[in-house]
């Protein structure tokens, strides 16, 4: 059994790390800030994913070697069938006010960048200083936090049970596959259907 060198604060700076850059970009779609823009609701939307696009692109440039860890090659990409089709089936019943063709790449990227930055960068930092079944749970739970943050005003909403399961799922998928294929996949095909 390998053992991992516990660092107290190396493991709170990461998770403040992730709190800081999850709130100034995947905290924008969950707050107010959005709606408190003056401008049409479908350009907020455009201007704030196309943000989110630019943080997700200097992450890869910044930090390749999460790249590296994350996206492997894997044959788990043929998976991504499963949200492409929810997509093509899409127009068939959404009914947002936000325009479909901003509603779309909006969920892709934002989605892509929220898995990217939780499973495939906090969750291998993480790794580095708790073994791999704690950096599950502590990423599960800061995943949670994440969305506890922004997204609930009630503490007792039945929604925080699916967002707890759906960071526990994703967290052990990433742990067990050494990817965040599935967790993307999931995470993606739940605001496509």
């Amino acid at each position: 059994m390998i053992k991992h060198k516990i660092s107290v604060r190396s493991i709170f700076i990461a998770i403040v790390v992730w709190i800081t850059v999850w709130a100034a970009t995947q905290g924008l779609f969950m707050s107010d800030v959005l709606r408190n823009l003056p401008w049409d609701v479908n350009i907020r939307y455009i201007v704030a994913t196309v943000w989110v696009l630019t943080v997700a692109i200097t992450a890869f440039v910044a930090l390749p070697k999460y790249k590296k860890i994350s996206l492997p090659k894997s044959k788990l990409l043929w998976l991504y069938t499963v949200p492409l089709m929810a997509l093509i089936l899409l127009p068939l019943h959404y009914s947002l006010a936000l325009d479909i063709r901003v509603y779309i790449p909006m969920i892709i990227i934002t989605v892509f960048w929220q898995d990217y930055l939780t499973f495939g960068i906090l969750q291998p930092a993480l790794a580095k200083r708790l073994s791999p079944n704690q950096a599950a749970i502590v990423t599960a739970a800061v995943f949670l936090f994440g969305h506890v943050l922004f997204s609930f005003k009630n503490i007792l909403d039945p929604q925080l049970l699916l967002v707890t399961a759906a960071g526990f799922i994703f967290a052990f998928s990433t742990r067990r596959t050494g990817n965040i294929y599935i967790a993307n996949i999931i995470h993606m095909f739940f605001y496509l259907i």
